[in-house]
């Protein structure tokens, strides 16, 4: 009699399906693995029944990966109801505010910083209130301040006699 295959219910909020794998048992001679299992996710705030065992493993192999440390992937149970899918501001607003998994993130307050270098969005938000190119006295390619508009497309040349 074979064993009956154990689930886990995994909600997966990237916007894109995620295909796991199992980690590899030996890295340094990976002609000897096994054939890897795998799980694939359905994305988009979607629920996805997978093998428990397969998800374990590649939690287990990825601890500190991304997906589980942001909370991208999340192991639920049975009882979990999607928020309902609404569109538009305002009613995005309200579903959100009635998503406990949203008031736990704003709670907490996620502040993200800008990289070395980078400009943080009050750096690159317009000090008059126009968008870069709207303004009359701003040059149009505002990648290239100070740099003048060609006024031409044609070229000078010289006849050569």
């Amino acid at each position: 009699m074979a064993k009956k295959q154990q689930t886990v219910r995994v909600l997966n909020r990237s916007h894109t399906a995620l295909t796991l794998s199992e980690p590899m048992p030996n890295p340094e001679k990976p002609g000897d693995a096994p054939p890897l299992r795998s799980v694939s996710l359905a994305g988009n705030g979607e629920v996805s029944e997978v093998d428990a065992e397969t998800f374990a493993a590649w939690k287990a192999g990825s601890p500190n990966h991304a997906f589980i440390t942001n909370g991208i992937l999340e192991e639920v149970g049975d009882d979990y109801q999607a928020p309902e899918e609404v569109f538009g501001h305002e009613p995005a607003l309200e579903a959100a505010a009635k998503d406990r998994e949203a008031k736990k993130a704003a709670k907490a307050g996620s502040e993200a910083e800008a990289p070395a270098g980078g400009l943080t969005g009050e750096q690159m938000t317009p000090e008059n209130g126009t968008p870069p190119g709207d303004d009359p006295g701003e040059p149009r390619h505002a990648s290239q301040p100070g740099e003048p508009e060609p006024t031409s497309t044609s070229r000078r040349t010289k006849a050569v006699g």
